[in-house]
């Protein structure tokens, strides 16, 4: 009670001890106030510099995958970078040139992104520190990136510093008020000294310690008042060791950035495509690749005109005027050409190019080229083997339409031939006739010069005539059948007409005028079909069609055989078609020859006058004029199944064999 009424409010002793203490907590604020903003300013520095590292190193990476907009490569490079051990990147959201999101590493895609810092000291606050930033080459925007910086480490430094700070204020304030109320009683004599210990102290001379004599109370005061000072000594020191630590790690972040952008610039420098800065058609920044594309290092292309590599001064007249008007409307240029070596070679360069700022062409311009060179090459092989693929195409067109017309006359031929001998004969009786008669004539002529005709040799004579007569006409009739029928198949069908008729009418008089030639080879022929058959065709090509099914079989089917039959089958196919049938008895066809029959120049009797082209032909008519298909199997002999319109759809001349 005596001590409590000693420390009055308005008592010496009380205002002592409530001085002291002020004192104590406004020092100690002090310096938990300097600590707190040297660390702020350490984590402020930490984050400007990782975010200086990170920005220009993401911006040289990022800007080659959204040129060739592989964004998964982007993706992949932008993963590996935030697992690197001290990242401080939370994480990385890219933008194309159209603000459309392509990549997002470290937040899910379904999640929002944070909102951009207002400053450093929010990000801390937040405990994460999100910046937005452009991505650009030379001052051509690519795109944006969104980055997010985590401010964790400083946070919880900051926290932990600030708590320790309290605790020690709050230990040394109650430690302060409980030591100097007990011994404020025994202060008086000694307050002096005690008093410029303590403005010592204020003054930041923490190693000022009071002398520990003059008295068990004064020196228990000294005592207290130099643990104070040495607690707030280590306190210090302990911050100053964390600056220490602080600034060390910053100034390991700061090399680890300058051997970023060290790498980031080597990247830049071997990259495939040739970066070009210009500025009034002068050279004045270029990476590696573009240098050594033209044979030069980059501080020897460096203030040189572009002219230099052009091929002449008309190329590079051309050129700018090709440029230009993109250039100066703030479009991208785009284009090819080619470019002289420092060693004289000539290489072929894609480039594209756009101003810095169209308002201001003095600022300059971006190119970017790449080497295309072997494409160029390849497409000059290309060009120059298909000219030649030509050429040999237009010989062999014209080879295939000679071998088609000769092949055409062969057929012709073997079947004036045949209709020949079969004219001899009633053309011969004709003639044995007709000199007969002449004979009988000169005969009755002379008698009746005589006067010897007689009754009985005039009925002779009639008798005789008129039977002459009737082999005359009989033969002549004859022969003009043949003849008649010898035209409608043999007519060339570039001059064939399109008509209506009988298919087996038809049918029938073609193999009539083929008779000659099927009795010399041996066949008797069936016909299986009954009428009428109406179509609206090309008769002549039908012809031809038939014929050529028939000398083909004469030709390869028949090897010594002595029963030689063929079969022609005739019946319509609803709605609109009709099917023919031509079958023989022959051998057949090899499996290895059968894929292989319709195709041109295939033949199995080469070099015995055949040329392969006799099917071939037969499938052209068919298929493209026609309007129908042909098909052929092995089933005891060979059996070619054609089907045909039997209402041609449109009604244009119909095609020759050699087209």
């Amino acid at each position: 009670m005596k001590l409590l009424a000693r420390l009055r409010p308005d008592s010496l002793r009380a205002r002592l001890i409530l001085a002291s203490v002020v004192v104590e907590i406004l020092l100690l604020s002090l310096l938990i106030a300097n600590s707190l903003r040297l660390i702020d300013k350490a984590a402020k520095a930490g984050i400007e510099a990782a975010l200086g590292q990170a920005v220009p190193m993401l911006n040289a990476a990022a800007v080659p995958y959204l040129m060739e907009r592989d964004y998964s490569g982007l993706h992949d490079f932008l993963s590996a970078t935030l697992r690197e051990e001290g990242r401080e990147l939370a994480y990385v959201m890219v933008r194309d040139a159209d603000d459309k999101e392509v990549v997002r590493v470290g937040l899910p895609h379904n999640a929002a992104l944070p909102p951009v810092s207002a400053s450093i000291g929010d990000g801390i606050a937040s405990g994460m520190y999100s910046v937005d930033r452009p991505l650009a080459v030379g001052g051509i925007r690519m795109g944006s990136i969104r980055l997010g910086l985590s401010t964790a480490i400083a946070g919880e430094t900051r926290a932990a510093l600030l708590r320790q700070g309290l605790l020690i204020a709050a230990a040394e304030v109650v430690a302060s008020m409980v030591i100097l109320s007990v011994v404020a009683v025994w202060l008086t004599r000694h307050l002096a000294q005690a008093a410029a210990a303590s403005r010592a102290i204020g003054d930041g001379d923490y190693t000022r310690r009071l002398p520990e004599d003059g008295g068990r109370e004064v020196a228990e005061l000294a005592r207290a008042v130099n643990r104070m000072g040495q607690e707030v000594e280590h306190r210090i020191h302990a911050l100053s060791d964390l600056n220490t630590e602080l600034e060390n790690r910053v100034a390991e972040r700061t090399g680890a950035l300058t051997q970023i952008v060290q790498e980031q610039q080597i990247l830049l420098d071997n990259v495939i495509v040739g970066i070009l800065f210009l500025r009034d058609r002068i050279v004045m920044r270029c990476n590696r690749g573009w240098a050594e594309l033209l044979g030069y290092t980059p501080e020897e292309m460096q203030g040189q005109p572009t002219r230099i590599y052009y091929v002449s001064d008309e190329a590079y007249r051309l050129q700018g005027e090709q440029v230009y008007p993109d250039i100066v409307a703030g479009r991208t240029a785009f284009g090819e050409n080619q470019f002289v070596r420092r060693d004289g070679g000539v290489i072929w360069c894609s480039f594209q190019g756009r101003a810095i700022d169209p308002a201001q062409l003095e600022k300059g311009s971006i190119w970017i080229f790449q080497d295309i060179t072997a494409r160029k090459l390849a497409e000059q092989a290309l060009a120059q083997r298909s000219q030649a693929l030509e050429h040999s195409l237009v010989q062999l067109h014209d080879t295939q339409a000679q071998l088609m017309q000769a092949e055409k006359l062969a057929a012709l031929g073997r079947l004036v031939a045949g209709i020949a001998h079969e004219l001899n004969t009633p053309i011969g009786n004709v003639l044995t006739m007709a000199t007969s008669l002449r004979d009988r004539i000169d005969a009755m002529a002379a008698a009746y010069d005589r006067r010897q005709l007689t009754v009985s040799m005039l009925q002779r004579f009639v008798d005789d005539s008129r039977n002459a007569s009737d082999v005359v006409v009989r033969n002549a009739i004859r022969a003009g059948d043949l003849v008649a029928k010898f035209k409608l198949v043999a007519t060339d069908q570039s001059h064939d007409n399109r008509c209506r008729f009988d298919l087996r009418a038809h049918v029938d008089d073609i193999l009539s005028a083929l008779a000659p030639t099927l009795k010399a080879a041996g066949v008797s022929v069936t016909v299986d079909g009954d009428g009428p058959l109406i179509m609206d065709s090309f008769p002549a090509l039908l012809a031809q069609v038939l014929i050529g099914l028939v000398g083909n079989a004469i030709d390869h089917a028949f090897d010594g055989q002595e029963r030689r039959t063929f079969r022609i089958s005739l019946r319509p196919l609803p709605p609109f078609q009709v099917e023919i049938v031509f079958a023989d008895n022959g051998r057949g066809i090899a499996p290895d020859v059968l894929p292989h029959v319709f195709e041109p120049f295939y033949t199995t009797l080469r070099g015995t006058g055949h040329t392969g082209l006799g099917l071939h032909i037969l499938y052209n008519v068919v298929t493209v004029a026609l309007e129908g298909n042909i098909s052929v199997e092995v089933d005891n002999g060979t059996r070619f199944t054609v089907t045909l319109a039997r209402e041609l759809a449109v009604r244009p001349k119909a095609p020759s064999l050699a087209e």
